[in-house]
């Protein structure tokens, strides 16, 4: 009987209520220790002695109540991929299947044993291909310190073997709403995980290995390449003492920044730290902000419950020393005459590096950021290394200098030789067209590289239509925005604030993240109740808190009490976002239109018809309105409700008919109405 590649045991369930108790443990252990796992503990394997016992009883009740049905199955210890943890035990029953999540001892809340069983039923319904047409229940075994129940129909809690049985009997035999399982095509279904950006930084620093990634998709080893080749790129610049410029592209959620993280991670295992360190960079101070506090806590769990003694600014130091904010670095490297200690560096969102003029404002330096990167590294003696990440399509910022840039710069050091992906020569939809020279233009020491561009998008299952849909929207392509709609858009739209955030909070389960975003030019939110999500706003919000505090927590996402803008939530994501419209992007006669507040009223109003014979500076106010909302339409991991406000007849800046335009505007455009 072929194994599921992620399961460590797994048996006909009449096999396992049958097998010897002593025999299973040590199958149990030998599987784990061959998967690769750490060295098991005598807790742990006391904890599995109980967790069988309970099993096995549980399991031999119910078929003396329920036969086999010859479609059954018991997995133990089934491993999700990518981030490496282990769900207890799967059982797959007709068209069911149940998550069973024990804890041992009693010093564990239900509470909180019900919410990992409930991720783990979530992550199984969300990524595994053959879940979607299942029924999935999640189930909490153990003793507990309290005595909580549930009310939901999907999560189940049980003590002991005795309220384990009366659960799966009463699951089980249940009307099949699907056909049963097969196992040979469950072993065999495509598992889709889809890390959000904050826990690919964890798994990237704590050595996952992200290969599973793309079990069995389209091009399932498109991400593997990718990190090969920026860790063989460091080897070759060794070898040959080189200096090495990468330019990596790829679509919306194909794993850019995981590729990056894990490129660092592993090249950091390689170097002598004394001398040499690989970093990681992003212009994105909240994105940085978020993972280095994600890393903190994560470190910090893990060495308390091995006893290790944490020391907490150590940590810290060494997580700022593997994640940098990439003005910063450049601030306090440049103009030294020796070079920084990286030899290689990943810089995320590349695009977003400052311009020549930029930088010529703010630091009076008539050099573009890209320049000053490459001019920095080539002070190595010997080999260097920069990786850019390219994205496309949501500079938010004045004074981002584009993908050009890096192709200006490199230009002025003949000695560096250039590897970048296809799409970046020649100017494809994910980097909204942008080019890394001029057509007429490219130097001979740039190779291209097929395996620098990423095509399979992970972000979630619907990622790719997505982003095609929130393209069409903007660019006013009302037919193929609907076309491309469908029946399937996870998308829909509410007059409502109150439905918003019901529909929001019916999908919070588990760990699920929900959260409001706004325009930070929404100006008149406040006019509705909402404070306008400004700068000096959110100086009184802590958005690291916001994105990783659990529920219930008053600082988290979850509470849909406070809204972040463009700014704090590019570059990282949310299982369901709540986006409010503002009126600084409204409909008219000719389609969008973008509008600028100033003083008591709207100032500025600029649509699509007036771009030809507008300012430089107009037409950039157009392109970044419409990236601003680019960005925020693009935050959802798997789904997104729109608010927009009815207005108030009283007020000329809220005015009704200007939110009733945009809410039959998103209408026409395929997304369906809660109201």
């Amino acid at each position: 009987m072929a194994r599921n590649p992620f399961s460590i045991l797994e048996f006909p369930l009449i096999d396992f209520a049958s097998m010897d108790s002593s025999q299973l443990l040590g199958l149990l252990t030998d599987g784990l220790a061959q998967s690769g796992f750490d060295s098991i503990s005598a807790l742990q394997i006391q904890s599995w002695k109980t967790q069988l016992s309970v099993l096995q009883d549980a399991v031999k009740l119910l078929l003396n109540e329920v036969p086999s049905s010859g479609s059954d199955l018991i997995i133990l210890e089934y491993v999700i991929p990518v981030l490496r943890r282990r769900i207890d035990c799967v059982l797959l029953n007709k068209d069911k299947v149940i998550v069973i999540e024990y804890k041992g001892g009693t010093t564990t809340t239900a509470k909180s044993a019900l919410l990992q069983a409930t991720d783990y039923a979530l992550d199984l319904s969300d990524f595994h291909e053959y879940c979607r047409s299942v029924q999935i229940f999640a189930l909490a075994l153990g003793q507990f310190i309290d005595h909580a129940q549930t009310a939901s129909d999907k999560v189940w809690l049980a003590w002991n073997s005795q309220d384990l049985f009366s659960i799966l009997i009463e699951l089980i035999t249940r009307e099949p709403l699907y056909p049963a399982i097969n196992q040979d095509i469950w072993r065999t279904g495509r598992y889709f995980p889809v890390p959000h950006v904050v826990q690919a930084a964890v798994s990237a620093f704590n050595n996952h290995d992200v290969a599973d990634l793309a079990h069995s998709r389209a091009d399932k080893g498109s991400l593997s390449r990718t990190i090969d080749s920026l860790v063989n790129a460091v080897s070759i610049a060794q070898d040959a003492n080189s200096k090495l410029l990468l330019i990596v592209t790829g679509v919306p959620g194909a794993g850019k920044t995981l590729a990056g993280l894990r490129a660092v991670s592993q090249v950091t295992e390689r170097l002598d730290l004394s001398r040499q360190q690989a970093t990681y960079l992003s212009g994105n101070i909240p994105l940085v902000k978020v993972i280095r506090e994600a890393l903190y806590r994560d470190r910090k769990e893990k060495e308390k419950a091995c006893n290790v003694p944490f020391k907490s600014r150590t940590r810290r130091r060494d997580i700022e020393n593997l994640v940098h904010e990439m003005h910063r670095f450049v601030t306090d490297s440049y103009g030294k005459g020796s070079p920084p200690v990286a030899r290689m560096i990943v810089f995320d969102e590349a695009q977003r590096a400052w311009s020549r003029a930029k930088n010529l404002k703010k630091f009076q330096r008539d050099v573009s950021e890209p320049e000053m990167v490459i001019e920095l590294m080539d002070k190595h003696d010997g080999w260097a290394v920069v990786v850019a990440l390219v994205g496309g399509g949501q500079e938010i910022h004045d004074g981002e200098a584009g993908l050009e840039a890096w192709g200006t710069a490199v230009s002025k050091f003949p000695d560096w030789k250039v590897w970048s992906s296809q799409a970046a020569l020649s100017g494809g939809p994910s980097v909204a067209g942008s080019r890394l020279f001029t057509a007429n233009d490219i130097p001979v020491n740039v190779q291209v590289r097929s395996e620098l561009h990423l095509d399979v998008s992970f972000r979630a299952l619907n990622a790719e239509s997505s982003a095609a849909w929130v393209n069409a929207f903007l660019s006013g392509r009302t037919s193929e925005a609907r076309t491309l709609a469908g029946s399937n858009l996870p998308i829909v739209r509410t007059r409502n604030l109150e439905k918003a955030r019901n529909w929001l909070k019916e999908r919070q389960l588990g760990s699920r993240r929900v959260g409001l975003v706004a325009s930070s030019a929404a100006e008149r939110l406040r006019a509705i109740g909402i404070e306008t999500p400004t700068f000096s706003f959110m100086q009184g919000i802590d958005y690291v808190r916001w994105f990783l505090n659990p529920a219930g927590d008053i600082r988290s996402s979850n509470q849909l009490e406070v809204a972040l803008s463009e700014f704090e939530v590019q570059g990282l994501e949310l299982d369901y976002v709540g986006l409010v419209w503002g009126g600084d992007l409204i409909f008219g006669d000719d389609g969008l239109v973008v509008r600028k507040f100033g003083g008591s009223s709207w100032q500025t109003s600029i649509s699509r018809s007036d771009l030809d014979s507008s300012t430089d500076s107009k037409r950039r106010m157009y392109q970044e309105g419409l990236n601003r909302y680019r960005v925020l339409m693009t935050r959802f991991r798997s789904g997104m409700v729109i608010y927009v406000p009815p207005g108030n007849s009283a007020d000329a800046t809220v005015q009704p008919q200007v939110f009733d335009l945009i809410f039959q505007y998103l209408g026409r455009c395929g997304v369906r109405s809660l109201d």
